[in-house]
């Protein structure tokens, strides 16, 4: 592959001080599954920002401390997966390639890898806090009830648990897919070729 051996005869040569792109050498051989991953990324951040305008927004509208608290909880775990996506994503661009391309694509996977495993746990722990904001908005603005009124009964308790415990591991699952949807392709790209420059 022309690309593998572009690369190694810059690695192998003492005298280069070139810095190679890596998404420059896939893209000359229509291989580019970092830039790919480089839009996925961005079009992550841009609707992680739009999403903390939202809850940011919804904070400012509804400002009942039950409301704001629960608000709070999901606008400061979307930020956190903003700009740690956007710290993934610079790093995307300015890989530094001293260390040889296996050695590179591995440190890009892993990084990809750790960094969606990191996103989807702290989900898990976001989402209760997540519906329990909706609960409390839907409940005071559909039915007109005070926060007291919205949990003076067991039923209405037990209606917020049940809807935390189906809604939880439902939205769980659905991110774990869209994650999937939208870089599980790519990753695999990348372990396929690492195993073809390991091969050669």
């Amino acid at each position: 592959m022309e690309w593998i051996n572009e690369w190694e005869k810059i690695n192998q040569s003492s005298t280069s001080k070139t810095k190679i792109d890596l998404a420059k050498i896939f893209s000359r051989n229509s291989i580019s599954p970092i830039e790919t991953l480089q839009r996925h990324l961005r079009i992550n951040f841009y609707y992680g920002i739009a999403f903390f305008i939202c809850y940011i927004s919804i904070g400012i509208f509804f400002p009942h401390w039950s409301i704001i608290t629960f608000v709070a909880v999901a606008a400061s775990f979307t930020m956190y997966t903003v700009v740690t996506g956007y710290s993934l994503f610079k790093k995307l661009t300015n890989w530094q390639k001293e260390f040889g391309l296996i050695q590179e694509l591995k440190k890009i996977n892993e990084a990809l890898e750790k960094w969606l495993k990191l996103t989807e746990k702290i989900a898990l722990f976001v989402y209760p806090f997540a519906i329990s904001g909706g609960f409390i908005l839907g409940g005071t603005l559909s039915a007109n009830m005070s926060f007291m009124e919205l949990f003076d009964s067991n039923l209405k308790i037990y209606a917020l648990l049940l809807c935390i415990g189906i809604l939880t591991p439902v939205s769980y699952f659905l991110t774990k897919y869209l994650n999937q949807k939208a870089f599980g392709a790519y990753i695999n790209r990348i372990k396929q070729l690492i195993k073809d420059v390991e091969a050669e």
